[in-house]
């Protein structure tokens, strides 16, 4: 999970500070370490991450707003 989270801060989707607090271990994190990222780029487009705790969804709309949900 690491590596596709590096690779989006390469593409600077993603801070270091938040790529440091998404893959630091196990009380940082709700639910005992368990994590899932969507991001969606480009409008129009989906993307869906799921972990052993659920599934998250981010949706781009045409004009490129991304609303994020989890379960």
């Amino acid at each position: 999970m690491r590596k596709r989270l590096e690779e989006l801060r390469s593409r600077g989707l993603l801070d270091e500070e938040t790529l440091n607090r998404l893959t630091a271990p196990g009380p940082d994190l709700p639910g005992g370490g368990a994590v899932a990222v969507a991001v969606a780029c480009g409008p129009s487009s989906k993307a869906v991450a799921r972990s052993s705790r659920g599934r998250v969804e981010a949706l781009a709309g045409p004009d490129e707003t991304v609303v994020a949900s989890s379960d």
